[in-house]
């Protein structure tokens, strides 16, 4: 079961975005064609303002989900049983043996993971760029998108540095909070 949920995260991102934009298709795609049968109107996933920024999350979604899967899956794992054993002993429930064991032991886990997924999700570009381009109507662009247009597109490389710059206080600053929050009282 690991493997289907780390799987995505293996494949190459332009073939996630490939299948992806098959699925979307408003012709011929899967989601359109379930939508169909089931009586509703087709849904241009891709095309309309109003869908394509979530469309695209969805894709990153299911490839930024396994590396955090298998993570916990390990960080659990590693918890030794005797000390859930003997919390329960000492009559912890399950909620009390979770936000007085588990979690204070999953942490350095959590925040490893919410620093590292909140820098990939801000560094997407692949998604974008194979599904909509940025569009429609600049709806699902990123910052990094409009870096790589600002740059190699229209070869304003000072504007592109100059958001480049931004978006990296941008991560630095969430990253600190992530540390501030979770941090604290972190073992290892």
């Amino acid at each position: 079961m690991r493997a289907v949920f780390y799987l995505p995260a293996v494949v190459p991102s332009v073939c996630l975005a490939v299948v992806w934009k098959w699925l979307y298709n408003p012709n011929f795609g899967l989601f359109n064609t379930i939508i169909t049968r089931l009586g509703g109107p087709e849904v241009n996933f891709l095309g309309d303002p109003n869908v394509a920024i979530y469309a695209v999350m969805v894709i990153v979604i299911t490839w930024t989900l396994g590396m955090p899967i298998v993570l916990y899956t390990a960080a659990l794992g590693g918890i030794p049983e005797t000390v859930l054993e003997a919390a329960e002993i000492d009559g912890a429930g399950e909620w009390k043996k979770f936000w007085k064991i588990t979690w204070p032991l999953l942490k350095p886990t959590t925040l490893y993971i919410l620093v590292t997924v909140t820098i990939g999700t801000m560094q997407v570009v692949e998604a974008v760029l194979l599904t909509t381009g940025g569009g429609p109507y600049y709806a699902s662009n990123t910052m990094l998108l409009m870096i790589y247009t600002e740059a190699f597109k229209l070869n304003h490389f000072g504007y592109a540095s100059a958001i480049g710059n931004v978006m990296f206080i941008i991560i630095f600053i969430i990253s600190l909070i992530q540390f501030k929050f979770l941090s604290a009282d972190v073992e290892y």
